[in-house]
């Protein structure tokens, strides 16, 4: 019994999505052939939900499950069961049952389409409405949402985060409550609990949402959001969020935890005998600590084996499909939605030109088109593509940044370090040989004579033999100018994200508290707290020279080094600077971080790279002074000579927004936000295991003047200890004292054994009654039967 992958365009699929992408790639023939000699129909997920007009409030129901790779699940009146049959895939790209009799004496007539992931790999998900990526919601600027989640996972607590999406709290509104950070803005999720986030759509663009409760993201609780403008003007090019809204993905063989929180403990995947250590990036830094297995767009798409002697597609499965029509441009959006990787993005033939980032419109300078864009974890991208090639299939691609030939000097095949999909143009093939050209090479189309362009590098260049010039994400113009506010602006706050005791920030690991501060502060013992302004005060002290002598300014970082780490704003207009500099005795280790704060975007002033020889970092940035410390840049730093860098973009308007933004190695960002939004704000490293482990803290903007409610009924959650009794109990100690247990215990038995002698007594006395009653009856009757005789 052969099955191919599914095909939109059957007559008897019982659910179609809604205006859904062309996801799979038929390699002989249609599905449709098989599906109508087997009598089975395949049900499947709607994969995207639009909302009604903007006037309307927009009601949602998001359920939180799992499903595991390569089962076609069984479905009853239209929905999936958790019982299901395994399948593989086959040579021709469509898949067969692992125990076809099984199927066949089922009398089964629809099943649930299989998540076929690589084609090889079976493992459990987290999935949302039963599908990965989970829908992509597209809604309007300025609409309410409820959206109800529920969780149906058995064992897990979760939450669901709208990144990017302001959930403005300071017009009176509870909407902070819904920002979905467990511990910081609510409670997790219990399982069979259902949590309604209510808030407002805002600002327009491309967003996405995920679990931020430990690692569920990384075991697929994601999905796109997308929130239209309905004031926009005709802006000369198609625009289908269902169709070309893309979510970049890491696709690990096992449960993340045993993935990418132990890396150290995961084999070299050439040389099992030895620990797999990370690669490096084009600058001489490390593109991840993490082990790279295989990418998806969509979860969708080949994988290689890892080996470079022996690199192979390891299965012949669908690869994802994106239509276009010849002559017309195209609105595409992505996500960056992956794990730990950067990826750079492109597409065989084509370039892009950029419009938006992190959902602001935006522009390279002078529109130019660029070949790639680097995509950091949390960050999105919007382009145009002008279909304006031979109608054909054209190879998408995404890329680690991990330098090639260092991949072939380990021995690994550079293919497995990819992700792809298809570019389709109406007209060409349905069907993608076997041989399918998967040759791109994305490098090769950058020559002398005609260069590339890469937007949002995380070093200042590429090498120059690879002719690719770098556009940094400073450099991006804001498509309607705006000023960067300047009123009442804070002291600048040095941020340093680094990893002297761990993932950190200026030295403090980030630990969750127990109940959020947002609902529940008055639960939160207050030694748990570390405040920024504290350690970074400097202290006086005595000279101890003469009595005449000057005393001396000295730096003194006190524990604890793990709490909840936080920066209260007091000012209009809050300016940070994004560090990356560690200890500039040492920072070629370092991993570039993509710095994401909750509840707003701001403006990207200045980005500052460090000191490079050949192309491979040296020196940390020379704007930053790091000599109060010692070097490690935690405590006391300033800029050199006092003197602040010149923003150019700041004098032109032109400052980009951003909600995400990377941080190279020995450089930074200098950024500055109003202080408008009321609540708890998470500001953390989006690299998924630098968050777990402490890379974080909370801007506190509860200052702002004003009444904000906690909801009604609003779940809470602390620590409980029974020695403490509640107030409500009559007694204040236990019913027995333990001191007089033994003698209560005596007492117990010596009335036992009293009472069972009076009862043996009792039964005695009425066991002998009995007899001496039988025998007086027994003689009146031998009396009456002699006198009858």
């Amino acid at each position: 019994m052969t099955h191919m992958p599914y095909n939109p365009t059957a007559s008897h699929l019982i659910i179609r999505s809604v205006m859904a992408p062309k996801m799979f790639v038929a390699i002989v023939v249609l599905a449709i052939t098989f599906a109508e000699a087997d009598a089975i129909s395949y049900v499947q997920p709607q994969t995207s939900i639009r909302c009604p007009p903007r006037n309307e409030t927009c009601y949602i129901q998001l359920t939180v499950s799992t499903m595991e790779t390569l089962t076609a699940y069984c479905v009853k009146n239209g929905t999936r069961e958790s019982s299901g049959f395994q399948v593989v895939v086959n040579s021709e790209g469509g898949f067969d049952f692992v125990f076809e009799n099984l199927v066949e004496n089922g009398n089964v007539t629809e099943l649930f389409q299989p998540i076929v992931a690589d084609g090889t790999t079976r493992r459990n998900l987290l999935v949302v409405n039963d599908q990965l990526p989970g829908p992509t919601i597209i809604g309007y600027k300025n609409q309410r949402v409820r959206i109800n989640v529920t969780n149906n996972l058995g064992k897990e607590a979760i939450t669901l985060h709208w990144h990017g999406q302001h959930v403005n709290g300071s017009s009176g509104s509870q909407n902070q409550y819904s920002d979905g950070v467990p511990y910081i803005t609510q409670c997790p999720i219990l399982p069979s609990n259902s949590f309604v986030y209510d808030f407002e759509f805002y600002p327009a663009g491309t967003y996405w949402y995920h679990s931020h409760q430990f690692d569920e993201r990384s075991n697929g609780m994601y999905g796109a959001l997308v929130v239209l403008d309905s004031d926009e003007s005709d802006p000369g090019f198609e625009d289908i969020p269902e169709e070309h809204t893309i979510s970049f993905f890491e696709w690990f063989p096992v449960n993340s935890d045993s993935w990418i929180e132990a890396p150290y403990a995961l084999p070299d995947p050439v040389n099992s005998s030895v620990p797999y250590m990370s690669i490096t990036t084009y600058d001489g830094t490390s593109a991840s600590g993490e082990l790279f297995f295989a990418g998806f767009m969509n979860f969708g798409g080949w994988r290689f084996n890892q080996a470079a002697s022996n690199c192979f597609r390891v299965a012949n499965n669908s690869l994802p499909f994106f239509n276009v029509s010849t002559n017309t441009s195209y609105r595409f959006r992505i996500i960056g939605s992956q794990v730990t990787f950067a990826y750079r993005f492109s597409i065989s033939g084509h370039k892009m030109r950029v419009i938006a980032t992190d959902g602001i419109d935006a522009i390279v300078p002078n529109n130019t088109a660029v070949d790639f864009i680097i995509v950091h974890v949390g960050e999105r991208y919007d382009f145009v593509l002008n279909a304006s090639e031979n109608v054909d299939n054209y190879l998408m691609l995404v890329e680690t940044l991990e330098v090639p030939s260092e991949l072939e000097q380990r021995g690994y095949c550079v293919k497995s370090h990819r992700g792809y999909a298809v570019l389709h143009y109406d007209g060409a093939s349905d069907v993608l040989p076997v041989d399918f050209d998967d040759s791109y090479e994305p490098n090769t189309r950058c020559t002398t004579n005609n260069s590339c362009y890469a937007l949002n590098c995380p070093f200042e260049n590429f090498p120059p033999d690879l002719n690719i010039q770098c556009i940094n994400v400073g450099e991006l113009e804001l498509s309607n100018r705006e000023p960067v506010p300047n009123d009442d602006v804070s002291s600048t706050a040095f941020l340093n994200f680094g990893f002297s005791r761990g993932p950190s920030i200026n030295d403090r690991i980030f630990d969750f508290p127990q109940s959020p501060p947002l609902s529940q502060l008055e639960d939160i013992p207050p030694n748990l707290f570390c405040q920024y302004s504290v350690f970074q005060t400097p202290t006086t002290v005595s000279s101890g020279g003469p009595s005449t002598a000057a005393p001396t300014t000295t730096l003194s970082t006190q524990p604890p080094f793990t709490c909840v780490h936080t920066y209260t704003a007091t000012n209009d207009t809050i300016e940070f600077v994004f560090m990356n500099l560690g200890q500039d005795k040492d920072i070629s280790g370092g991993e570039a971080h993509p710095i994401h704060l909750h509840g707003h975007h701001y403006f990207i002033m200045n980005v500052g790279f460090p000191t490079y020889v050949n192309g491979t970092v040296s020196m940390i940035n020379s704007d930053i002074n790091c000599s109060a410390d010692g070097g490690f840049c935690n405590t006391g730093v300033r800029w050199a000579n006092d003197v602040v860098p010149t923003s150019a973009c700041e004098q032109s308007n032109t400052c980009p927004l951003k909600d995400t933004v990377i941080v190279p190695v020995g450089g930074y960002v200098r950024l500055r936000f109003p202080r408008n939004n009321w609540g708890w704000w998470i500001m953390h490293c989006h690299i998924e295991p630098h968050l777990l482990f402490g890379m974080a803290m909370v801007v506190n903007e509860t200052s702002v003047p004003g009444s904000f409610p906690v909801p009604n009924r609003f779940p809470t959650c602390e620590n409980f200890d029974f020695s403490t009794m509640d107030p409500a109990t009559p007694a204040t100690e236990p019913l027995i004292n333990p001191s007089e247990f033994t003698s209560y215990r005596d007492a117990t038995i010596a009335l036992a054994v009293i009472s069972f002698l009076l009862l043996a007594a009792f039964i005695a006395v009425l066991i002998a009654f009995i007899i001496v009653c039988s025998k007086k009856n027994g003689s009146s009757i031998t009396k009456v039967e002699i006198e009858m005789k």
